[in-house]
């Protein structure tokens, strides 16, 4: 127990093999009584928080800091302490304070993950996927931490591209009206998936309006996640991503979602006309006044993941937690660079179009016509890659080996997608409740790695050894 009125350095370390060494210098004499349980405990109700910087405020501590050794130049503490995330890193060690439940845990992981010598994989620390309660019964849902960050995702996230009428600059969505789209939203809380994306894009705002009408009962319940940064509103500047358009553009979402933050806030696209240190800095501003907890990019390519990150530690400003890709079974393109430095960096992978804009599910037969309203019928050059002999070829093959083991080619598709650690949640879009129910009961399938290997002799554009020549660097 320390007995501090200053309390000068509260250094807590955790080594790799569990054992915990704390150092303290203190004055004396005070009237406050602090352990390091305590101080976490506390920390972890709110009565204390740590600002950017280090320093922790509170009742008794005001103004004192509690140092973690091995700390970088880097992104720095949130702004607020509700999912304690602090986002130290080092090449070998990341050295943190979790918090699962309402237990404080101060926990040390290993970073150079396990490979597989013949894909190439990392893979994740034990505790980074597992089984939770939702707010009803017993959830099934398997669960994942956000990119770098200390939330929990489901596995089976909600696209909600489908809410609303579609626009005309939008390339693909659906036609929900507010009583299905409300519909799906509880279908979702039901199932224990508690992970939506949407944009303020899709239908013109009026995705993140069902949303915000939809969960107000449930709010602190769900993660929301919303992009800005393409273009779909009159103007000259009502797009990119400079600190005047992501400035006003959280705040129109935020109004749009009823609620006074979001929890993660993706840049929906690269802009080559707008510096990234603009557009970190503008979003350093926004999270440090509260509108948003965590931020992600979507469409970058992997090289302008890292400079966005390296270029946020040099300044201290938060790092970009989650990239949002096209990523499926027939678009393998994150494969051959994005996964490996989101492996480095611990940035979660989102994929979209999962399903291949639904022509991984099956439903599409040879020789069939294409439906009316479809999302391949507006997809014209998704629909010419696909829709053709071999394509069909290869689903045969798809939907032989998912039959054999049980499965439908839904599930398939999300398992072989989480089969790579790197993948925080899938985005799975639904316009029935039904399709939920199935979405989320496609987590349960664990690929091997047998099967894997197998997937790659059937799949094409397989990643071989790449420019990086992996199949060549040393090991043990």
């Amino acid at each position: 127990m320390v007995r501090a009125r200053t309390l000068r350095s509260l250094s807590p370390v955790l080594f790799l093999d569990g054992s915990l060494s704390q150092k303290t210098t203190s004055n004396a004499g005070g009237r406050w009584d602090f352990s390091l349980t305590s101080i976490l405990s506390r920390w972890e109700r709110g009565i204390l928080r740590q600002p950017r910087g280090g320093r922790i405020e509170g009742p008794g501590v005001r103004g004192h800091s509690l140092p973690f050794r091995g700390r970088t130049k880097g992104p720095g503490i949130p702004a607020t302490r509700d999912e304690g995330a602090i986002n130290d890193r080092k090449r070998d060690t990341i050295q943190r304070p979790l918090f699962a439940g309402s237990r404080p845990l101060i926990a040390c992981y290993d970073a150079a993950r396990e490979s597989s010598s013949s894909r190439f994989y990392h893979r994740s620390p034990p505790s980074a996927q597992r089984t939770a309660r939702n707010t009803g019964a017993f959830s099934t849902v398997k669960y994942r931490r956000l990119g770098s960050t200390g939330l929990l995702v489901s596995v089976i996230g909600l696209g909600a591209n489908n809410f609303g009428r579609m626009s005309a600059s939008q390339v693909a969505g659906g036609n929900l009206d507010y009583a299905t789209a409300t519909a799906i939203l509880d279908a979702c809380r039901e199932s224990g998936i508690n992970f939506i994306d949407t944009s303020d894009l899709y239908s013109e705002g009026q995705s993140e309006e069902f949303i915000g009408r939809a969960v107000k009962s449930y709010r602190q319940d769900i993660i929301i996640a919303t992009k800005a940064g393409m273009r779909w509103a009159e103007g000259v500047n009502r797009e990119g991503l400079t600190a005047a358009h992501l400035k006003r553009s959280v705040d129109d979402s935020l109004r749009r979602l009823q609620t006074d933050y979001i929890d993660l806030y993706q840049l929906h696209i690269q802009d080559p006309l707008t510096p990234i240190e603009e557009t970190l800095r503008a979003l350093d501003d926004i999270v440090a006044a509260g509108k948003v907890r965590y931020i992600g990019c979507s469409n970058f390519l992997a090289w302008e993941v890292v400079e966005a990150i390296q270029v946020a530690r040099r300044y201290g400003w938060p790092e970009l937690a989650t990239i949002q890709p096209e990523f499926s079974m027939l678009e393998r393109e994150p494969e051959r660079e994005l996964i490996h430095a989101a492996a480095k960096y611990k940035t979660g992978i989102l994929p979209y179009y999962p399903l291949a804009s639904g022509f991984l599910t099956g439903k599409y037969k040879r020789g069939m016509e294409l439906p009316e309203g479809s999302r391949l019928s507006r997809l014209q050059w998704t629909a010419d890659q696909h829709i053709n002999d071999a394509g069909f070829d290869l689903l045969e093959s798809l939907e032989k080996f998912a039959s054999e083991r049980g499965h439908t080619m839904v599930e398939l598709a999300f398992a072989w997608l989480l089969a790579h650690p790197e993948v925080s949640s899938v985005i799975a879009g639904a316009t029935r409740v039904q399709q939920v129910t199935q979405n989320a009961a496609a987590s349960d399938w664990e690929l091997t790695a047998a099967d894997m290997a197998e997937l790659d002799q059937i799949l094409p554009n397989t990643p071989g050894p790449g420019v990086g020549n992996l199949p060549r660097r040393r090991g043990i």
